[in-house]
């Protein structure tokens, strides 16, 4: 007589840990280690997976999980959030080889808008809810003269994005380009991708870079790319959306655009003079 063969791994590990027990009967009253305790082992207690921590779907031949073992959902959920938690940080790390970290203190509650114009408390506004994922368009766009708070913004806003785990790609635009031109093509790719792919995209200063034939049509071609998939992008420009190339200014003025002119006094040239008075 002949025994059924096991088909799940569940049943496989149980026949094996029964078999350990039958030999080394101490096994069964062993001290069990809580399996978050140990993010490579399945609870031996789990009905899912036996002990195993990982299991097998059950789907026609043809599919591409077919035979793949998975991390058990059941006992081993920790491992999963620790395993996406590895994976975003590898992430981030690799984006901030690009990217520029932005100054601890750049952050909304650090911006001081007061005795200032209406549109600065708008632009501040417009851009918590960007990073909030509250915005009505994708698209934010701050220009106006310097001085007034824009790369500030955009800092606190790459803080929100990182604080809620977002992928984000914040750069100026001159020192995008530098990175960008050819040298080493793998970087150049891994920048390029991150940059059309990155969840959030902030360009600071667009404008301000040599406006090269060449320096328009790598903007032209990451602009468009989000404008074509409608993904976040945010920009800080001195000068208009409408002093820039035709083709790169009608991309920004579009309808998935919050534009925001920023109008003051320069704020830094303003502390300096208050802190010499």
């Amino acid at each position: 007589m002949t025994t059924q063969e096991p088909k799940h791994v569940g049943d496989i590990a149980r026949a094996i840990r029964d078999q350990a027990i039958r030999k080394h009967p101490q096994i069964a009253t062993a001290p069990r280690k809580p399996p978050t305790d140990n993010l490579g082992l399945g609870d031996p207690e789990c009905e899912l997976c036996g002990g195993v921590g990982f299991v097998r779907l059950e789907v026609e031949r043809d599919h591409p999980k077919f035979g793949k073992l998975l991390v058990c959902p059941e006992c081993r959920a920790d491992y999963q959030q620790e395993l996406a938690r590895r994976a975003y940080e590898r992430h981030v790390a690799t984006i901030e080889q690009y990217s520029i970290i932005p100054r601890p203190d750049a952050t909304f509650e650090e911006f001081n808008h007061s005795n200032r114009t209406a549109n600065i408390h708008a632009a501040k506004i417009a851009a918590r809810r960007f990073a909030q994922g509250e915005a009505k368009n994708p698209w934010l766009v701050l220009y106006g003269e310097v001085g007034t708070g824009k790369t500030h913004l955009a800092m606190a806003v790459t803080h929100v994005l990182r604080e809620r785990q977002e992928s984000v790609l914040f750069a100026s635009a001159p020192d995008l380009l530098d990175l960008l031109r050819p040298g080493d093509d793998k970087y150049t790719d891994e920048l390029l991708s991150i940059a059309r792919e990155v969840s959030y995209l902030i360009i600071d200063d667009l404008g301000t870079e040599n406006r090269t034939t060449w320096a328009f049509e790598k903007l032209y071609q990451l602009i468009n790319h989000r404008y074509n998939t409608l993904t976040h992008l945010m920009l800080t420009l001195n000068d208009s959306p409408r002093d820039l190339p035709d083709r790169l200014g009608s991309r920004i003025e579009g309808p998935q655009t919050t534009l925001i002119r920023v109008e003051d006094t320069d704020y830094r040239k303003k502390m300096r003079r208050e802190k010499h008075a």
